[in-house]
């Protein structure tokens, strides 16, 4: 099954700049569960832009549907989830 990148774009006020951390924690061990069940998903990393109160939660599944559910598992409040490219730079 292919899989893509997908990001889940969220308002995260600066006063509450430890929710996301505990969000992330949530998704990855919600990921896990749902990979056990059968659901390619994994969350593979977390930015958090303070000056713009913007979180970004990076996945990788086979579609938007089931970075929605993981999402909606982990507790965090869906924002938008657009598909994304990624290209890695080197040294």
């Amino acid at each position: 099954m292919a899989s893509g990148a997908y990001v889940v774009e969220v308002y995260e006020p600066r006063t509450g700049a430890g929710g996301f951390a505990a969000a992330a924690t949530r998704a990855r061990s919600v990921t896990e569960e749902m990979r056990a069940e059968g659901t390619e998903v994994r969350l593979l990393r977390t930015i958090f832009l303070p000056l713009d109160e913007t979180c970004f939660y990076v996945f990788e599944a086979a579609s938007s549907l089931a970075v929605r559910r993981a999402a909606a598992r982990a507790g965090i409040r869906l924002g938008r989830v657009v598909e994304a490219i990624s290209i890695e730079g080197r040294p």
